[in-house]
């Protein structure tokens, strides 16, 4: 599964986490389990494209942005590649 994360209040960050399947958050939002992996989101570097996940790994693709700024990153494209 996987999940956007946001931290920081005046200047946010965000990061992509990819878990098992069965993850449960507390009310402080730590999942029960560690990620597998995760992703920091680089805005400087553009507009989230999509995100790839490869052997249980992610890798984010950035197309041009002018602002840096993107509106899609709760819904971005998801590549997997096949088992």
């Amino acid at each position: 599964m996987l999940f956007l994360r946001q931290s920081g209040f005046q200047e946010k960050e965000f990061f992509y986490e990819l878990y098992p399947e069965t993850v449960e958050f507390n009310v402080c939002n730590v999942g029960n389990v560690e990620p597998l992996d995760k992703v920091h989101v680089d805005t400087s570097q553009g507009a989230v494209d999509y995100v790839a996940i490869e052997a249980g790994r992610l890798t984010i693709t950035y197309k041009p942005s002018s602002s840096g700024v993107d509106d899609s990153l709760a819904n971005p494209a998801v590549e997997s590649a096949p088992q």
